[in-house]
């Protein structure tokens, strides 16, 4: 799971968010839980979101929360605005939860929601797994799937430390001109537009909801440029 696991959704999917690791809580405890859950589905690389969420039964996120209703995931929130704007549907709260449950990484779905860590980055075995090699073979089989044809948006999300977002960053927008838009540094390549943004959880000025709304209206711009040039 560690090496081949890489998150939720659709290898041919035309929007992408690349994430530094999994979430979960601050101990191993719930590993195993997690492990055998992806075992169960087939072991695949990629899996269904929501699928996978009640294998191991964490259902805030699909069916119901503490208070009885459907919680938006703190970061996936801010990730789905862009979706939702980029497709050119209001990306309000509700909207959001509506998505967050039903679509949001379907295997049949229109997003690919993917770590550059198979663990969580507390774990005792991330050392192992977050090496420079390791991490640089994820690398090499996203870059492979990424030369799948059709154009693709691809957001990678997570600064400061967050040491291989950087590096996914640098391989694959080596030699593409970069310019920033707002908290976003965006590249272009022939088949793909590339963002670069701190993690939507990250406590720093401008952070906000609006911000990742006027992303996906952004790259939804320059996707129908690159589309029709």
């Amino acid at each position: 799971m560690a090496t081949e696991f890489f998150g939720f959704g659709s290898w041919a999917a035309d929007i992408w968010f690349i994430g530094p690791e999994q979430a979960m809580s601050q101990d191993d405890s719930t590993l195993s839980t997690r492990y055998e859950a992806w075992r169960r589905m087939g072991g695949g690389r990629l899996l269904d979101c929501r699928r996978y969420h009640a294998e191991i039964a964490e259902h805030r996120w699909h069916e119901n929360g503490s208070k009885g209703k459907i919680e938006p995931q703190p970061t996936w929130r801010k990730l789905i605005r862009t979706t939702l704007a980029y497709r050119g549907i209001n990306p309000d709260r509700d909207a959001v939860v509506n998505y967050q449950a039903s679509k949001w990484g379907s295997a049949n779905g229109n997003d690919c929601v993917i770590e550059l860590s198979g663990l969580p980055a507390h774990s005792h075995s991330v050392k192992r797994i977050a090496s420079e090699d390791a991490l640089g073979k994820r690398i090499e089989e996203i870059s492979m799937k990424l030369a799948i044809p059709g154009h693709k948006i691809v957001v990678i999300y997570g600064g400061g430390r967050k040491k291989n977002c950087a590096i996914a960053w640098e391989r694959f927008t080596q030699g593409l001109e970069h310019r920033q838009h707002g908290l976003f540094a965006i590249c272009e390549s022939d088949n793909s537009t590339f963002v670069r943004g701190s993690h939507p959880t990250a406590p720093i000025k401008g952070n906000s909801n609006k911000a990742w709304s006027e992303l996906g209206k952004q790259v939804a711009e320059l996707r129908k440029i690159a589309l029709h040039s």
